[in-house]
């Protein structure tokens, strides 16, 4: 029987996650206990070197941690051979892979644990005190992530994401932009998912004012993207010490599963949702209000307030399908926003000075000055000129 789903990309995330979930059980019992960082290294190590096993996937490891196998070869557990997971999967290179595993797993993670380490990428999973506590509110939460820049601002409390769709409209782009810029200013943090239109807008306007941004992905942290805007803009983000993670083994490739996947993430992580543009309501925008709605997490109608494009209006009618209040942009739009999440952040410090957004700018350009101190020969005079010549400057723009 056609249950007529096929096509309606918000129902299947759902039935994706529904897919899971009794997989993830042994997941959901793990975020009790405590992982060290010894058995957190190995277990990285085990997933990667599993990773390198033809026919071996992201799904299959994850149905490998849930039935503790990955575990079991961690702590070198005898007879692994016949592990259910092994003899269930008549896999003959994984049957070959546990007759010693140990060595396997040195030999088949070492090249990728390199390429991880060069970038500078880390590895944490349930149970360990590195792993953000907010996606434990999920029925079937990361078993790992691998993150890339200042993994901190995952564990930040007031955190907002924006969503939208990847043709976006010179409205939803402007808007995106200038919601973005209120949160920087106000020291929210700016979750998106690093794609075009809405989302690569939304990390920009975040950047261009100093603030901190969260790129949630739905491919591998490694994965090579042909976008040269998206390349340009990941530099920015990490530069910047803001930060990217992916629950995806280093170099899985995007597919729609993954990046409906990934909005459930988004969500979890926030505070609240800003959906800028979805013309189309069954969506992979439509699905994360969705699953705003189940988590509890609210979302925030935000149009302009002369709609001049099709799309936009198109989204402004989404709104009202979703029963979303929507809120018109007024002039002060820092002002309108404030007070819409005052209700949701009541404990966040609103209005607060520009210092931290100051300190990161101070921060990311010493790097800039002690990567060029070396071929300028740069020394404390020189300095005293750059010092000089920035009061001369500012002094003149007063």
């Amino acid at each position: 029987m056609n249950s007529g789903n096929e096509d309606n990309p918000i129902q299947r995330s759902f039935d994706f996650l529904d897919e899971i979930k009794s997989e993830s059980n042994v997941a959901n019992q793990a975020s009790h206990k405590t992982i060290g960082d010894e058995e957190q290294e190995q277990l990285c190590a085990a997933i990667l070197a599993l990773s390198t096993l033809e026919g071996i996937g992201f799904k299959a490891i994850c149905n490998a941690y849930d039935s503790s196998f990955l575990q079991s070869i961690v702590q070198d557990v005898i007879g692994i051979s016949s592990h259910p997971f092994v003899t269930k999967s008549k896999n003959e290179s994984l049957a070959a892979f546990t007759k010693n595993a140990r060595n396997e797993i040195r030999e088949r993670s070492a090249s990728l644990l390199e390429s991880l380490g060069s970038a500078e990428i880390r590895f944490t999973t349930i149970g360990h005190a590195s792993y953000p506590k907010a996606f434990y509110k999920l029925p079937d939460p990361p078993r790992w992530l691998f993150v890339q820049g200042s993994a901190e601002i995952l564990h930040a409390t007031s955190i907002a994401a924006i969503v939208g769709t990847r043709n976006a409209s010179d409205e939803g782009i402007e808007l995106a932009r200038s919601v973005s810029v209120v949160l920087a200013k106000q020291n929210i943090v700016v979750l998106s998912g690093l794609a075009r239109g809405i989302d690569e807008a939304a990390h920009q306007g975040c950047m261009d004012y100093y603030g901190e941004t969260i790129a949630i992905l739905g491919e591998g942290i490694l994965f090579n993207r042909i976008s040269k805007n998206a390349s340009a803009l990941r530099e920015t983000i990490l530069d910047r010490e803001n930060v990217i993670a992916s629950e995806y083994l280093p170099n899985d490739p995007p597919s729609e599963r993954s990046f409906l996947r990934r909005n459930a993430l988004q969500v979890a992580l926030s505070r609240a949702v800003f959906p800028i543009e979805f013309p189309k309501q069954q969506s992979g925008t439509g699905g994360t209000i969705l699953r705003s709605k189940k988590l509890g997490v609210p979302v925030i109608g935000i149009v302009p307030r002369e709609i001049q494009s099709k799309s936009m209006l198109a989204t402004r009618s989404n709104f009202e399908l979703e029963h979303i209040p929507i809120h018109v942009m007024e002039a002060d739009l820092e002002s309108q926003i404030v007070g819409i999440l005052k209700e949701i952040l009541p404990e966040h410090p609103w209005y607060p000075g520009p210092e931290k957004r100051q300190q990161r700018f101070f921060s990311v350009l010493t790097k800039r000055v002690l990567q060029a101190s070396e071929r300028l020969e740069l020394n404390d005079s020189s300095f005293d000129i750059l010092t000089a010549m920035l009061k001369k400057e500012l002094r003149s723009r007063s």
